[in-house]
């Protein structure tokens, strides 16, 4: 989803592969070993590793419709279950988007009149299936009414939705019982998060002359929360039992916390 979502967002694509901002923890991990040069970090790996999870996330989604099919099922199934319809609109942008594959210079990329083609199919299939996922029905009001504003100037602390998204989800015990462990509706788990929340949090904790936009208090909130998260081993723990586990509990507890001050402090911004 997150792919498909940046793959539709012109803002965020001059931000990180025109104009070569920071990039991000987690996509540098996804192609770190095919960079050969730093000046390439901001455009080949947000672009390539973009590229890169969208078709890996596709074939198994693919093969998880397959299995579906004939009454088996994946271990761990893709993030929304599709439907074959829905699989039929996916196949369609997977074979558009393939023109590009290996393309590693955005700036040509972008100059293509194919890629508005591109933004446009994946705007029509992230709200799709963000529909499909009925996220108003999970999240709650604060994270919806993100996701409404629009926008992307990642300017402020509002801007990186998918951030506190990742916040809330390690304060909420009944979600993660709901999707972590029972997997009801659509798949994630405390990996998921984990990688969602590293995705920005370098970008959000940044102190240089053009640092995101929040307070010192929820700068030194967002810190300590991964800090805590940093020092929770998880390695080879299942999720349930992660849930359980009296050092989590404290993780998800700050969590909380900050989810609180942040969610609070826009409320008051948007009175």
């Amino acid at each position: 989803m997150r792919a498909i979502w940046i793959l539709s967002d012109s803002p965020y694509q001059e931000s990180f592969w025109v104009r070569k901002e920071r990039s991000s923890i987690s996509l540098r991990k996804v192609v770190k070993e095919t960079v050969d040069s730093d000046d390439l970090i901001s455009n080949a790996i947000c672009f390539q590793g973009t590229l890169c999870t969208f078709f890996q996330n596709y074939t198994k989604a693919t093969e998880a419709l397959e299995l579906e099919i004939v009454g088996l099922k994946l271990e761990n199934p893709p993030i929304i279950s599709f439907k074959m319809i829905q699989l039929e609109t996916l196949k369609k942008f997977h074979d558009e988007l393939l023109f590009f594959k290996g393309r590693k210079n955005f700036g040509r990329v972008v100059r293509d009149s194919k890629w508005n083609e591109i933004i446009e199919l994946a705007k029509s299939l992230y709200t799709e299936l963000s529909r499909e996922a009925n996220f108003e029905e999970i999240y709650p009001e604060f994270f919806c009414n993100l996701q409404r504003r629009g926008g992307n100037d990642r300017k402020k602390l509002w801007d990186f939705s998918i951030l506190l998204r990742s916040i809330w989800e390690l304060s909420n015990k009944d979600y993660q019982q709901r999707f972590w462990v029972a997997k009801e509706k659509y798949y994630s788990d405390f990996a998921l998060t984990m990688e969602n929340l590293e995705e920005d949090i370098e970008i959000v904790l940044d102190t240089s002359d053009h640092a995101v936009e929040m307070t010192d208090k929820q700068r030194e909130m967002i810190q300590n929360l991964y800090g805590m998260l940093e020092d929770f081993d998880a390695y080879g723990v299942n999720n349930a039992a992660i849930i359980e586990d009296l050092k989590f509990a404290k993780c998800r507890e700050y969590a909380q916390l900050v989810y609180e001050e942040l969610s609070g402090d826009y409320l008051e911004a948007c009175d």
